[in-house]
């Protein structure tokens, strides 16, 4: 999941709001109803670029984790690394 994936996925202002439509809109039937679908469709399409960036096998390198005493990561592909090495030095020592 490239992070250029997450920022293509947000949707800051929809394009095509109804409530900037004039009151009568200058518009054939067709262009008015591409017009009201415009929002959802735009709507939909980022939410589905979300939805692969999050489950995608790289996701966890690029989603966040608070650091904690024992694991500094900030990434949980960090933490569940650091995490592994962790439990591998104690099966050394065992």
């Amino acid at each position: 999941m490239a992070g250029n994936k997450i920022a293509a996925a947000s949707c800051p202002d929809l394009t095509h709001r109804i409530a900037a439509l004039a009151d009568e809109p200058d518009m054939t039937a067709d262009e008015l109803k591409q017009y009201f679908d415009a929002s959802p469709q735009q709507l939909m399409d980022a939410h589905n670029t979300l939805v692969t960036a999050l489950t995608a096998t790289t996701a966890a390198a690029n989603l966040g984790f608070a650091p904690t005493d024992a694991l500094t990561a900030t990434t949980i592909q960090q933490a569940v690394e650091d995490l592994q090495a962790q439990i591998d030095a104690i099966r050394m020592q065992l």
